[in-house]
């Protein structure tokens, strides 16, 4: 009877240990429910706007009057990269965010070529829209009639 006791004993013991160990190398869950624990691969999508190229266009139309900085010689830009400290963000226009309400949370950076689209919480790049003297609507870049060759 003594041999079995202490066979239980040592068996609960060891099941013990191993549930600890397990337990101990278990990845941590949030206390709250609900709650997600952060990912190293998280994607950074919540950044992104994922604008229409109408709205776009909009956005393109209401900052036609704002002055751009120069980016000449500055860094690279791209979507879900922090804006530079050499540029300056300026609250979204109301004309804009009417038109486009996505943006009304945004600041922006005009620039010769694009308008940068900044969360102003992290100062993330959130959507870069590209100036271009066509709307994709209207006339060809380039003639669709040449003219005649002599």
């Amino acid at each position: 009877m003594r041999q079995q006791l202490r066979q239980c004993l040592i068996t609960f013991a060891i099941l013990g240990c191993s549930t600890v160990v397990a337990a101990a190398q278990a990845p941590q869950r949030p206390s709250t429910p609900g709650a997600q624990t952060p990912s190293a691969s998280a994607p950074t999508s919540e950044h992104k706007l994922n604008l229409t190229q109408q709205q776009k266009q909009e956005i393109m139309q209401g900052l036609t009057s704002e002055k751009a900085e120069s980016s000449a010689g500055g860094p690279e830009v791209r979507v879900g990269a922090k804006l530079p400290n050499t540029m300056l963000p300026h609250a979204m226009p109301s004309g804009v965010t009417a038109k486009v309400p996505d943006t009304k949370n945004f600041e922006f950076v005009k620039l010769s070529d694009k308008i940068l689209l900044v969360d102003p919480a992290n100062k993330m790049i959130a959507e870069i829209v590209p100036l271009s003297s066509t709307t994709g609507a209207g006339t060809p870049a380039s003639p669709a009639n040449p003219a005649p060759r002599r």
